[in-house]
């Protein structure tokens, strides 16, 4: 299969794209006859089915198909496996970057991937030396091109002066030109030709085109590629100097290289064997040993005096709530129609809580069906974090307003349509956006915490309560009951010896009837959320 394909391509790879797409766009392949014919090359109908597939799967619609969406297109296999124990995925690469937006990491590490895999770059010196390349390059990890610097530009000259004349530059302009581009930072008209011609692009008449995803990820492969031998001897001498230069040409950024490398240790297991000793400063966790979760950092959500307050309605409520039987009834059903999640390790409580509301109000509506499809914690999960996070931050949690803003302007779709892989950033199936939008947010109240009968008549009314809470040791420890809860007093609670966990942990979650926990002890962030999702 042909490493990159984009516009003015033909041959049998394209053939098989133009199937692929034809597939995988369904009903929406119609308007583009093109890709029923053979023998053809890309042209601006072809072009424009591949940019609409991509958009409908949510990757960056810039119509060129190389080994990220050949994967996705099932055009080539995924190379997940030949990482070993080094696979990559969100969680683990956040913490090689700790300040780098986990959803700029989402968005792009699965191009990374991809050309790392196709081009046999999988095992250890070659994969953290990527990425050591990508931090010290571009720490955001996004794909962006050179900035004017005291390194590149006179005091007073033109921008990126210093480059004429360098790195096969001929003419002037030629350093503005030919600046650093993408992951790897290619730089000059002499790689922008020698590297162009490898991939098949013309990045002399077009450099940009080192900034588009899958173009920066196969050109930092290709590049690393040329010094794979000398790179994976100088990282097994624990000489990142040297490692550095072979990319760079000197050490810009160094610290940043050589720190993806020390934090190795403590993010693999089993770690890398010349990088075993490193990581022996790293945080150790506050968990529990016996904790299956992980640290889950919710963020306070801030006052904003465009909610709309939570008014109860003025009716008396009943002596209990929820019913004896309603205990006996719902929490069997429920829990049989699989609506009881699991967010694993991952930081992603404001996408499992949000949809555990959500979905109980759709299961409870229809009057609790026991063949149930839930919606989709990945994507409520990837709204909030786009509305919550920022560069600088060691954080991948996000906030219960980032979580029911994503939900509220643009509804979620359902899980089949976008699963969920812990830790993963697995993209959506095509149409995902449009299927999302039966599914929205009609109106949300947010609730006073500091009235406990504001709160009591919310999950009375309304059935369910968004809400974030301080969390302890117990939340850790919880038994597991195999029977079914004939009533309130069966319930397993939640142990709390009154004393605050040592450091706070923020959590998310629903609230609802019937409560699958019934804690002891709970202090609730302002705000809590009441909602009610309308279908279009």
């Amino acid at each position: 299969m042909r490493l990159l394909m984009h516009k003015g391509d033909a041959g049998e790879d394209v053939d098989a794209l133009a199937r692929a797409l034809r597939r995988e766009l369904g009903a929406d392949a119609a308007p583009f006859d093109v890709l029923d014919r053979t023998g053809g090359a890309i042209d601006d109908d072809f072009d424009a089915a591949i940019r609409r597939w991509q958009a409908g799967v949510g990757l960056v619609a810039d119509g060129i198909v190389g080994p990220r969406c050949q994967v996705l297109l099932e055009l080539t296999d995924p190379p997940g496996d030949a990482f070993g124990p080094y696979k990559l995925n969100v969680g683990r690469v956040s913490r090689l970057f700790p300040a780098t937006k986990p959803a700029n990491i989402a968005r792009y590490l699965p191009y990374v991937e991809a050309a790392l895999g196709s081009a046999g770059l999988t095992d250890a010196p070659m994969v953290l030396g990527a990425l050591g390349t990508i931090r010290a390059e571009t720490e955001g990890f996004v794909p962006i091109a050179e900035f004017p610097s005291k390194f590149n530009t006179r005091p007073g000259g033109a921008p990126f002066g210093l480059h004429d004349g360098r790195l096969g530059n001929r003419q002037a302009g030629d350093g503005q030109r030919f600046r650093g581009r993408g992951f790897v930072q290619l730089t000059g008209r002499a790689n922008h030709e020698k590297y162009g011609r490898r991939i098949g692009l013309p990045l002399v008449e077009q450099p940009e085109l080192a900034n588009a995803p899958e173009v920066a990820a196969v050109l930092l492969a290709e590049f690393l590629q040329d010094h794979a031998p000398a790179f994976r001897d100088a990282v097994a001498r624990q000489d990142h100097r040297a490692a550095r230069k072979l990319v760079n040409g000197g050490a810009h950024g160094m610290e940043r290289f050589r720190d993806v490398f020390d934090r190795a240790g403590a993010v693999f297991e089993p770690p890398p064997p010349a990088f075993a000793g490193a990581g022996a400063g790293a945080a150790v966790s506050r968990r529990p040993a016996e904790s299956k979760s992980r640290l889950s950092h919710t963020r306070k959500d801030a006052v904003d005096l465009r909610d709309r307050p939570f008014m109860p309605q003025a009716l008396g409520l009943p002596s209990e709530h929820p019913s004896q039987e309603a205990v006996r009834t719902h929490l069997p059903a429920y829990t049989a129609a699989g609506l009881i999640l699991d967010q694993g390790r991952e930081g992603a409580c404001t996408g499992f809580g949000l949809t555990c509301v959500i979905n109980y109000l759709r299961w409870i509506g229809p009057g609790r069906p026991a063949d149930f499809g839930s919606v989709s914690p990945r994507m409520l999960y990837t709204l909030a974090r786009r509305h919550d996070e920022y560069e600088g931050e060691d954080y991948e949690g996000s906030s219960c307003r980032g979580a029911i803003k994503g939900w509220f302007h643009n509804g979620v779709c359902m899980e089949a349509d976008w699963p969920y892989a812990p830790e993963s950033s697995n993209p959506a199936r095509y149409g995902f956006a449009t299927r999302a939008a039966q599914t929205t947010l009609g109106v949300y109240y947010r609730i006073d915490t500091a009235s406990i009968t504001d709160l009591q008549a919310a999950i009375a009314q309304h059935g369910a309560v968004f809400v974030s809470a301080f969390t302890h040791d117990g939340w850790d420890r919880v038994a597991t009951v195999d029977a079914d809860a004939p009533d309130h007093a069966a319930l397993p609670r939640i142990a709390f010896d009154g004393r605050p966990a040592p450091q706070a942990r923020p959590h998310e979650f629903c609230s609802r009837k019937p409560s699958a926990l019934k804690p002891t002890s709970a202090k609730a962030w302002p705000p809590s959320v009441a909602g009610r999702p309308s279908k279009a």
